[in-house]
């Protein structure tokens, strides 16, 4: 259920990245308009790609469970794809204190 629940969020995430870019760009704010909406722009899209391959990678395992196809031999699936979403993890939580901290 929680591996869902994961899955669902990170595709969620998607939708909502596109909607916040959209309302950027009405508000007159791109890639070219200055150093800041340049870096913001470069890092939500590395963050989206990166997300891309964890929520191919969730929805690879999430479909092999419901279809009762995991067991032993797919571990190396499951301990692969949750340690690059800890990594994630971890590296926005730095991220944010980095920006806090230093911002």
């Amino acid at each position: 259920m929680w591996w869902t629940i994961a899955t669902a969020l990170g595709i969620t995430f998607l939708p909502g990245q596109a909607y916040a870019w959209r309302q950027l760009n009405d508000a007159g704010y791109f890639v070219s308009t200055n150093p800041a909406s340049s870096f913001f722009y470069v890092l939500t899209a590395s963050h989206a790609f990166h997300l891309l391959g964890g929520v191919a990678a969730l929805v690879y395992v999430d479909v092999q469970a419901l279809r009762l196809r995991l067991g032993p031999a797919k571990r190396t699936a499951i301990d692969v794809t949750a340690i690059f979403w800890h990594f994630l993890d971890g590296l926005w939580v730095y991220l944010m204190v980095l920006f806090y901290v230093w911002g």
